[in-house]
């Protein structure tokens, strides 16, 4: 007989059954056995051991918590709160007097051609001769290769609106014999709080890769530029004193501001087990109070690695603060 593949992914709760399937003469066994679950109801902190009986040649599992809850698989959008914009900034070399970053955004940059064409909001700029400069925001420092202020701003987009809204980071350095300050750009990102206090990143670049941004040269020799070593996972822009003016950008994918629909990325399974591994107990630690649907799929496979049966399970678990030991004892 014909080695039967079997797949399972489970998902809480205790089932059993056997089914069968018939393709290309070859008999193909549907998930069976149980899930077993050491405990229905923890405390914060404390493990739940979970086991499938069988021998499932692959194990995907759903603990219910955000990120991480089956009833979201093939979710792209949801409805969330006002998003928020934070990124991570920091400088170095120059003064603050040549050499100044403006983060801003425009609704009607057609996305192509010289940015400066269109019309752009500042949200917060390092140049205190701005409205919108902030200290909090970017800070000061002296002229120094080593002195550098590392902050982390989070600015909120409420009131921003429009169907194509872009975000930019714009440079402004002016030739003389003030050094056009470097500023670093890292770990930007946009997001947002779905229903139940949920945060939900929309958008995250770290600039280790290309994609979702580009950098527009308007003026001068120097660009926007992803780094390396110690500040790997960063993007710089700066010029040393005497040279030609510049005027740089750093612009991102649009973002659609119009409704509060945003776009997500679908919560994923914990894959437990492979077809190359022994099937085991597996645990899992819920680190907040709630009540959590647990999922898994079970997937049996044919010779082609193409799923033929699948059954989900379903166990609910209620997590609850654990009681001190001084307020046991009163």
């Amino acid at each position: 007989m014909t080695t039967l593949f079997k797949n399972i992914i489970l998902a809480g709760a205790l089932v059993s059954g056997a089914l069968a399937f018939t393709s290309c003469d070859e008999e193909i066994e549907a998930p069976s056995g149980k899930l077993i679950v050491s405990s229905t109801n923890v405390t914060v902190g404390e493990e739940v051991s979970f086991e499938v009986t069988g021998n499932p040649d692959m194990i995907s599992f759903y603990s219910g918590e955000a990120g991480n809850n089956y009833e979201y698989k093939d979710r792209t959008s949801a409805t969330g709160s006002t998003p928020s914009l934070n990124f991570e900034v920091y400088n170095k070399y120059g003064d603050m007097t040549n050499g100044h970053t403006y983060l801003v955004y425009s609704t009607d940059y057609d996305g192509a051609g010289d940015p400066s064409t269109a019309t752009w909001t500042v949200l917060t700029t390092s140049d205190p001769d701005h409205a919108a400069y902030s200290l909090e925001d970017w800070g000061t420092v002296a002229n120094s290769s080593k002195a550098k202020r590392n902050i982390s701003r989070t600015i909120s987009l409420d009131g921003i609106s429009g169907e194509t809204t872009y975000f930019a980071f714009k440079y402004i350095g002016t030739q003389g014999p003030a050094s056009q300050k470097s500023w670093y750009i890292h770990d930007y990102k946009i997001s947002t709080e779905l229903e139940g206090n949920i945060p939900v990143e929309i958008i995250h670049h770290d600039f280790l890769t290309e994609g979702n941004w580009e950098v527009v040269d308007v003026a001068g020799a120097k660009t926007w530029k992803k780094q390396a070593g110690s500040y790997v996972g960063s993007i710089k822009m700066g010029e040393g004193k005497n040279k030609p003016s510049n005027e740089d950008w750093l612009i991102f994918a649009p973002l659609n501001l119009s409704s509060d629909q945003y776009p997500v990325s679908p919560d994923k399974g914990e894959a437990i087990k492979t077809t190359a591994e022994t099937n085991k107990a597996f645990t899992h630690v819920y680190n907040a109070p709630g009540t959590y649907t647990v999922t898994v799929l079970a997937n049996v496979w044919d010779y082609n690695n193409s799923v033929v049966e699948s059954k989900i399970f379903e166990q609910v678990i209620t997590v609850t603060e654990a009681v001190s030991e001084a307020a046991s004892e009163e």
